[in-house]
């Protein structure tokens, strides 16, 4: 699969977790919060492509999915833990360096798509 054939949308609001879309060749979606799996959902993705699972794998080597993630001496450490290892994870899956502070502080280029008419 060409890198181009698929998106990924990192969220993160100041007030809430991170959040986490991923939208396949095939225009199959999967969604989840920090530390949780692509796969094990409520109403598991289809994944024709195989792009969830491999990303899911990412996730799971950087232990940003909950089952691999070793955990905090504080608990309040756990959401900005799960939230660095799963840009970790994004990048290592793209192949790219996702400048986290420069995300975060929003100085990173953007475009402007208008609504379809």
């Amino acid at each position: 699969m060409e890198q181009s054939d698929e998106l990924i949308c990192l969220d993160r609001f100041l007030h809430e977790h991170p959040w986490m879309c991923c939208v396949d060749a095939a225009g199959e979606v999967s969604s989840g919060e920090p530390g949780d799996s692509l796969l094990e959902t409520a109403v598991p993705p289809r994944d024709r492509l195989g792009t969830f699972a491999a990303l899911d794998a990412a996730m799971r080597r950087a232990g940003a999915v909950r089952d691999t993630f070793p955990g905090c001496e504080d608990p309040e450490d756990e959401a900005e833990e799960l939230a660095k290892r799963l840009f970790a994870a994004v990048g290592e899956h793209l192949g790219l360096s996702l400048p986290r502070r420069e995300i975060e502080l929003g100085l990173l280029p953007a475009v402007h798509l208008p609504s379809p008419a």
